[in-house]
């Protein structure tokens, strides 16, 4: 079985913070015509209680399972192909923060691919945070992925890749800015994990320092 990009959410990192998007309808993304597999594209959300959900766009006749993996805190999401009349949106709440972490699983049981999704974040709203919400979507192809997110007013927003942790990180700080959507393309290398973390500085007087929990939330997909 091959591990890829997870097709399946994060934006499984807009993530409304209901995952909302910040710059357009929050919906999943169009999927070219003719694909064999059962899964079209995906979009993580988180909102402002703090609870995550994840959308899907399906091809006809698929049939989603959700079932959560007591043994390893696993949010397992299998596709399987039906002979049924189905929706071909659908919407799923993912399970509570277990220690600081969200762990996603997606099976599409036709093309027989998987692919992994981890969100570390804080068992917390987005309330008081320079990030108001955000979202990571993406297709069924696993090579690119979507972050669109907003922060609060007086907010700018900086993209940095640091090559010693291989993380794309997006340094949030109060300064001056004209806007606060945020849109970025990621694009995922194979057998490569895309990492994307928000990193929340901290103002002081002098200088800028970081907070006791930096890279918050952030978004591992294999």
């Amino acid at each position: 079985m091959k591990n890829l990009s997870f097709y399946a959410f994060l934006a499984l990192v807009c993530f409304t913070f209901n995952f909302s998007s910040c710059t357009k309808t929050n919906e999943p993304l169009p999927f070219e015509e003719g694909s064999t597999e059962l899964l079209q594209s995906f979009i993580i959300q988180k909102n402002y209680s703090g609870k995550y959900t994840i959308d899907f766009m399906l091809n006809d006749n698929a049939e989603i399972d959700n079932v959560k993996n007591p043994y390893t805190n696993t949010n397992e999401i299998y596709l399987y192909s039906s002979n049924n009349q189905s929706n071909k949106k659908e919407h799923h709440d993912i399970y509570d923060i277990d220690g600081g972490q969200i762990k996603v699983k997606v099976t599409d049981t036709y093309s027989d691919l998987t692919s992994n999704i981890s969100i570390i974040d804080d068992d917390y709203s987005a309330e008081g945070d320079k990030l108001k919400k955000y979202s990571i979507s993406g297709n069924s192809d696993g090579t690119s992925y979507i972050l669109d997110f907003s922060v609060k007013d007086g907010v700018v927003a900086d993209y940095v890749y640091n090559e010693e942790e291989e993380e794309h990180k997006v340094k949030l700080k109060y300064g001056k800015s004209s806007k606060q959507d945020f849109s970025k393309v990621f694009l995922k290398e194979i057998n490569k994990p895309l990492k994307i973390a928000f990193v929340n500085n901290k103002n002081n007087t002098n200088h800028i320092t970081l907070s006791r929990k930096p890279n918050r939330p952030a978004v591992i997909i294999e």
